[in-house]
């Protein structure tokens, strides 16, 4: 009897108990770590400065990690032993490997746009530096100045940010920089371009001078306003050469009294005030206007180029207390007391007087 229930409590048994321990082994415990790993992936994929597209890639890692997420939660709601998380963890692993790609993909595109950004800021940076050396002089409006001023503040703030890794930014400001400086240096370039047009002139005077110089053994000046240099010829021979300050508005022509332009054309000198005859320690005088400045003034108020009411201004003079570092006379050439001093020394009543805008062509000042 206890044989045949013994037997009985096998048959029965030995089936639950297989499939409690089938259960068991099969049963699968819940995929925190791959969803841990993923999600860590991702939190990294977040802190990288991503292009679009690596942008592209970690939005298909985020929509794998939420996918994983959802199914973990339905496979949670089902009856222990039936739940299988072989989906959550294929998800998992796909949303883990995406993030990893896209840090890669962002470092890599990064270090391009990095050495594109590099390349930018050292040709706005350049940009800068060649107006400095050619333009710098220039007489801007005071909204030209502004903005030529937010240019460069712009372009600052744009290497502020790429030195922070900021590239989005960066290219924002390197843009907004770029706009301001290449619209001065438009109207800086057309402005040059027009103003050239009268070196023929310039020319014809200045080597006229220097070759009168030479063969009647008497002095010349010759003031080069673009390069802000006056020059004293000695029978033919270049002695002196000083550095000079202008009006404001010194590019073109004087047109008119009080615009606060320096002629230009051949002047001779009148008169030689000694110190305490000029509020501007000494001064040489110079016969402005001459014949061809009232002829065109003339033609100009014809024309409508200036004011009925106009007049044409005088005192024109080169003249000591310059140094300042600006352009700041009503018109007149500044030197430093000391450069005047010998200027003053070697010119006489009657010295021919040069004023151009240049003496060299507009090629060779943009080389």
């Amino acid at each position: 009897m206890k044989r045949r229930i013994l037997i009985w409590l096998l048959v029965v048994f030995i089936p639950i108990i297989s499939g409690v321990a089938y259960i068991f082994i099969t049963w699968q415990k819940p995929p925190v770590a791959e969803l841990s790993e993923a999600r860590l992936s991702l939190s990294d994929a977040e802190k990288v400065n991503r292009s679009p597209s690596a942008e592209i890639i970690f939005q298909r890692a985020v929509s794998q990690y939420d996918s994983a997420m959802l199914l973990w939660q339905l496979e949670n709601d089902k009856i222990f032993f039936l739940r299988n998380y072989n989906q959550v963890i294929r998800l998992s692993d796909q949303s883990k490997q995406l993030a990893k790609a896209s840090i890669e993909k962002a470092k890599s595109e990064n270090s391009d746009m990095k050495e594109i950004l590099l390349q930018r800021k050292k040709q706005l940076t350049k940009l800068i530096d060649y107006y400095l050396s050619v333009f710098k002089h220039l007489p801007l409006s005071k909204s030209q100045r502004n903005e030529w001023t937010k240019g460069r503040m712009l372009l600052q703030e744009g290497i502020f940010a790429y030195n922070k890794e900021n590239y989005e930014l960066t290219i924002q400001k390197f843009d907004s920089a770029e706009l301001f400086i290449k619209r001065i240096m438009n109207y800086s370039t057309r402005l040059i371009e027009d103003y050239f047009k009268s070196y023929p002139d310039w020319k014809y005077w200045s080597e006229s001078a220097i070759v009168h110089s030479r063969k009647h053994k008497t002095n010349c000046v010759i003031i080069d306003k673009f390069a802000r240099k006056c020059m004293f010829y000695n029978k033919g021979v270049l002695q002196y050469e000083f550095d000079i300050e202008l009006g404001p508005n010194w590019i073109g022509d004087k047109k008119r009294q009080g615009d606060k332009s320096t002629p230009e054309g051949v002047y001779k000198v009148t008169r030689k005030k000694k110190n305490g005859e000029t509020i501007y320690y000494k001064a040489l005088l110079l016969n402005y206007p001459n014949e061809n400045d009232k002829k065109r003034f003339v033609q100009n108020k014809k024309n409508g180029v200036i004011a009925g009411h106009a007049t044409i201004g005088n005192l024109i003079e080169i003249h000591g207390r310059g140094g300042k570092g600006t352009d700041w006379t009503d018109g007149c050439i500044a030197l430093k007391d000391t450069d005047m001093d010998k200027l003053f020394t070697a010119c006489q009543v009657g010295t021919e007087v040069v004023i151009v805008g240049s003496l060299k062509t507009y090629d060779e000042l943009l080389k």
